[in-house]
């Protein structure tokens, strides 16, 4: 699980991602990963896998949005709207 977990980091970092980012990779029966496709960008439709993990922990998508759009406002030193 630690080379899918790096390769998903190195994924993340060459395609120049800061905040988010999913990869979908299937494990065949002899365990090899097999990586499928990236997804860069946050959804925040209400069945998206983001707005679904976040709901999990109690968090609405609204709120998902607002923590998302404050702190990358604060990394780039503007105030939020």
């Amino acid at each position: 699980m630690t080379d899918l977990l790096n390769a998903a980091r190195r994924c993340h970092v060459a395609l120049g991602c800061r905040h988010y980012s999913l990869f979908d990779f299937r494990i065949d029966p002899n365990g090899k990963p097999w990586f499928l496709e990236a997804g860069p960008y946050c959804s925040f439709a209400p069945s998206s896998v983001i707005a679904v993990m976040a709901a999990a922990t109690g968090i609405g998508v609204r709120e998902l949005f607002d923590v998302v759009l404050r702190e990358s406002h604060k990394e780039r030193n503007q105030p939020c709207m």
